[in-house]
């Protein structure tokens, strides 16, 4: 099994090539511009990082398996002007983020964090996708609608600041929040926060949180 992450975007429209940048604001070309050492277990492993079109790969090298190759890395992108703010009425477009699940998995732990003023007094919806034949989903193609899978999952309101984000299942994952927020000048407490966790995720599924856009500003 090739053990890869892909971070990935979907717009509508021919917008900027996307480049990601890491918390110093340099453009991510290695895996060393992307990983954050005070956070993973080991700063040796090999992967490899390749760009294509909105989506940027980062595949592990290693070939070995078993206890003794355990590691963890984290990674981290900033990706400014991402997608567009606001979208015109008519279009009845959403926003979203999303988690594909392309690896076996023992868990999904699926956190998104929302500052106040992006989708004011809006709650995400949750959407689960089959993606074995059609690939990844546009959750504002109705042609795919035919794909969604209606399974007993739930989002989980966290609240406002990295202090209700508390996780058993990521050591330390308050203070890497923390480390983040501060690398970027940001107020943690400005942040709203959902969760989906998912026991053995469905291999061949994307977990989608998606938010009702509100209408552009009047002129």
């Amino acid at each position: 099994m090739t053990i890869k992450l892909d971070s990935r975007r979907i717009i509508e429209g021919g917008n900027a090539t996307r480049v990601p940048f890491n918390l110093d604001g340099k453009p991510i070309m290695t895996l060393n511009d992307a990983r954050l050492e005070s956070f993973s277990t080991s700063s040796d492993v090999a992967i490899d990082v390749n760009s294509f079109d909105d989506v940027i790969h980062y595949t592990l090298k290693n070939g070995s398996f078993g206890r003794a190759s355990i590691v963890d890395i984290v990674l981290v992108e900033v990706n400014y002007a991402e997608m567009p703010r606001y979208v015109p009425t008519k279009l009845n477009r959403r926003g979203y983020v999303f988690a594909e699940i392309d690896l076996p998995s023992r868990l999904l732990m699926f956190d998104v964090l929302v500052h106040k003023d992006i989708y004011p007094g809006a709650d995400p919806q949750l959407l689960i996708y089959d993606t074995v034949i059609k690939g990844v989903a546009d959750i504002n193609d109705q042609s795919r609608d035919i794909d969604r899978m209606e399974l007993l999952e739930a989002i989980h309101p966290l609240g406002m600041g990295s202090a209700k984000c508390r996780n058993a299942n990521v050591p330390r994952y308050i203070e890497l929040l923390r480390s983040v927020y501060s690398h970027l000048q940001w107020n943690d407490l400005e942040f709203r926060g959902y969760r989906c966790a998912i026991d053995y995720p469905i291999y061949g599924t994307q977990v989608v949180m998606a938010f009702t856009l509100p209408p552009p500003p009047e002129k």
